[in-house]
């Protein structure tokens, strides 16, 4: 593979590392990995988690992580953060979507990393 990406996969994963792992292992030398995933720092989070707790039938089974334990968990899988951007600054339930990227934020309710392997 020359890129691999993962969108809202994070937070369904058993053993993030050992996935992230694989990936890197068989990826081209040097191919970058991109993921998004719900901030749990951010409404678009919070509402996530409630909907789990009350037994949503796919979010019960989620496990949100914030930026810096999605790049820690990267960092064991021998990546490198390069950048981090963010979008979704609106609530859930607000009409008007809030969509432009903009650096990583805590009101984010999606964060983008771009990763590197480590040589």
């Amino acid at each position: 593979m020359d890129f691999t990406y993962m969108v809202t996969v994070l937070e369904f994963l058993g053993d993030p590392v050992a996935v992230f792992k694989q990936v890197k292992a068989t990826a081209k030398a040097g191919s970058p990995l991109a993921i998004l995933f719900i901030n749990p720092e951010s409404a678009w989070g919070r509402f996530y988690v409630e909907i789990g707790s009350r037994g949503d039938p796919v979010f019960r089974h989620a496990r949100l992580r914030s930026l810096g334990e999605a790049e820690e968990l990267l960092r064991e899988a021998g990546y490198k953060v390069e950048k981090a951007l963010g979008t979704l600054t609106t609530g859930p339930i607000e009409p008007k979507v809030g969509a432009e990227v903009r650096a990583s934020c805590e009101g984010c309710g999606v964060i983008a990393v771009g990763a590197k392997p480590i040589s």
